[in-house]
């Protein structure tokens, strides 16, 4: 997990912005 915090830190933001656009 913290091994795959740098690339997911990016997906999550990309992913929490689609989500309050969408919803």
């Amino acid at each position: 997990m913290i091994k795959d915090d740098t690339k997911p830190t990016t997906k999550t933001h990309k992913q929490s912005t689609l989500t309050s656009i969408s919803g």
